[in-house]
């Protein structure tokens, strides 16, 4: 047997409620190591719960569930201590499962979950690396190096199966609760319920700041599957710092969101994560209370309409109310808009490349208040090349750019959205 320094394992303190492990790793580890060695995983058990919690308090709000969180714990030092002596154990637990169904039954959010699994992990590979180096061993950095490689292939595998188990569970009770918090939404959206009931049947606050999104799965070959339209939306809010979320599927593919952020005067736009290809997701502004759950709402919802309205499709794959806010009230008589386009821009609207390149130097040359010095160092070209292609650009549009620049600037941003060629 491996690792002959585990019998050796013995708790920081002794007065570890052992009772926690049950079950047959239990068992082994007792008749294969002893009882200190079952104690030892209990203590470390006991310590990287607190951790765990301590990092996401979200996952246990009371003893009940630090409890679950500790057996799933010790559970997994058990077959960490197994898999070390003899190299043959699978990592996940019955324990370890049954905690992280628990979380997806709680409406957590896996961003949570996953950093309290690095954590925990973090927790674990260092009691080990700590056994060993007090066992004293002749070779301690060859048994060293062997026990974090065993526990690092295990951990990536068990990390896995802990998100397959998430997603399966929070597949299972989504269909069951969804067509009632639709229900709920929509009174809440229409005016007809308010206030704490809302909130109680939802399982959400609404008495704090809310931020609306919606998102949905676009392109035909490949197109993002429900799985993934969910949790990339779990992502977002949680990288805009959303303390607590509620995920409605509204069809195929689509998804109505909220989340409660902290008080700030602008989102922290900078802060959005890697969106999937075929993923859409329009964000409103936030807004406090009931009132902001319906404004942000209909701002995400307004972003949306603009978005299944362009010619072009946004690169980002996440736009922001904050950032379309004029180009959702021109679209809104869209021939209206296609007029105005045509009238300011004229032949500045062709699609060859020449055009497309002297529009994207007005766009920057607007964006950076016509001061070509800004505009040359933004694009990395010279400045007579700036001036040359303003001049262009006044000449293809028949529009001067020095009186009608906040015009032009207006269509430009539009121009992003409204394909001018539909009838």
């Amino acid at each position: 047997m491996s690792g002959s320094w585990l019998t050796k394992l013995s708790p920081a303190h002794t007065s570890v409620d052992v009772a926690v492990t049950i079950g047959t790793d239990a068992e082994s580890v007792v008749s294969r190591l002893g009882e200190d060695a079952l104690r030892w995983a209990d203590f470390v058990g006991c310590e990287a719960a607190a951790k765990v919690i301590d990092t996401v308090p979200d996952l246990g709000s009371n003893a009940a569930h630090f409890r679950l969180i500790r057996r799933a714990i010790v559970s997994t030092v058990l077959r960490g201590v197994l898999l070390v002596a003899e190299g043959q154990a699978d990592l996940i637990t019955e324990e370890a499962r049954e905690a992280v169904r628990d979380f997806a039954r709680r409406g957590l959010q896996f961003t949570g979950v996953f950093r309290a699994i690095r954590v925990g992990q973090a927790c674990i590979i260092e009691h080990f690396v700590q056994a060993v180096a007090a066992a004293d061993l002749p070779n301690t950095a060859t048994e060293m190096q062997r026990v974090l490689h065993v526990l690092l292939r295990a951990f990536d595998s068990f990390a896995g199966a802990i998100e397959a188990e998430f997603w399966n569970e929070y597949e299972n009770g989504l269909a069951a609760t969804a067509a009632a918090r639709i229900q709920t939404i929509k009174k809440v959206l229409s005016g007809a319920v308010e206030g704490h009931a809302a909130s109680e049947e939802l399982g959400y606050p609404l008495d704090q700041r809310q931020l609306g999104i919606v998102a949905w799965s676009s392109g035909e070959l490949g197109a993002a599957t429900d799985a993934t339209v969910r949790q990339t939306v779990s992502e977002l809010l949680a990288a805009l710092g959303a303390h607590r979320t509620l995920l409605v599927p509204v069809g195929a593919g689509a998804v109505w969101a909220w989340g409660t952020v902290p008080a700030a005067d602008r989102l922290k736009t900078a802060s959005v994560p890697t969106i999937p290809q075929d993923v859409d997701i329009a964000v409103g502004e936030p807004g406090e209370g009931t009132a902001g759950f319906r404004a942000s709402h209909a701002e995400a919802r307004a972003v949306e309409r603009l978005l299944r309205l362009a010619a072009r499709p946004n690169g980002s794959g996440v736009t922001f109310h904050q950032d379309t806010a004029l180009a959702i009230l021109m679209a809104a008589d869209l021939d209206s808009a296609r007029v105005f386009l045509r009238r300011t821009l004229g032949e500045l609207l062709e699609e060859d490349p020449r055009t497309q390149e002297i529009r994207a130097t007005i766009r920057c040359y607007l964006d950076e208040g016509r001061s070509l010095a800004k505009t040359a160092k933004r694009l990395q070209i010279a400045r007579n090349t700036v001036t040359y292609r303003v001049h262009r650009a006044e000449e293809l549009s028949g529009t001067s750019l020095s009186t009608h620049h906040l015009l032009v600037h207006a269509a430009l941003v539009l121009n992003d959205y409204i394909d001018t060629s539909a009838e």
